[in-house]
């Protein structure tokens, strides 16, 4: 069993796996996760890896679902990690483009842009624009509750949020 783990794992980190060809999305799912998780990866190397899914995916047509938008996520997240969080933002609001158009499909997971609202704030607190961190918690917090999803992000951001508001004198 753990033989054919490895197996899996070694064709899954290939290289040349997925190219030629459009992969099932529950596989490209779990390949995107493998590269996320690779802990000794180069983020350079990480990055390109998203990349190539990336044009992966826009070539076999699934462009409008919760696979790819939780690539773009990725991406931001791998830009995030080199500092360029520019980068990181524009990849972040395309996976919420890509959420919030098309949140009545089932190939959707709704609950994935509540993570993409805590990671812009993220970005957008990286480079100190404050009023559009504030916009993404809000948003955030504000599907969150209409949801009925908690996470640690969202308490975390429901109490900054809160302060945010103390400290400008809106009780």
């Amino acid at each position: 069993n753990n033989f054919m783990k490895l197996i899996l794992i070694f064709i899954l980190l290939s290289g040349n796996f997925l190219f030629g060809q459009c992969p099932e999305r529950k596989l490209l799912n779990e390949r995107i996760v493998v590269v996320n998780k690779s802990l000794n990866e180069d983020p350079y190397k990480k990055l390109k890896d998203l990349l190539a899914f990336d044009n992966i995916i826009k070539n076999c047509g699934y462009t409008n679902d919760s696979t790819h938008a939780f690539l773009l996520q990725r991406i931001g997240a791998a830009y995030h990690n080199l500092d360029d969080y520019k980068n990181a933002i524009t990849y972040t609001q395309q996976a919420i483009s890509i959420i919030s158009k098309n949140f009545n499909k089932p190939s959707i997971d709704y609950t994935a842009i509540i993570k993409d609202y805590y990671n812009l704030s993220v970005y957008y607190d990286s480079l100190d624009m404050q009023f559009e961190r504030n916009k993404a918690v809000d948003s955030c917090v504000t599907i969150a509750l209409k949801l009925k999803f908690t996470s640690g992000e969202t308490i975390y951001l429901l109490s900054v949020r809160v302060k945010t508001l103390f400290n400008i004198g809106e009780y």
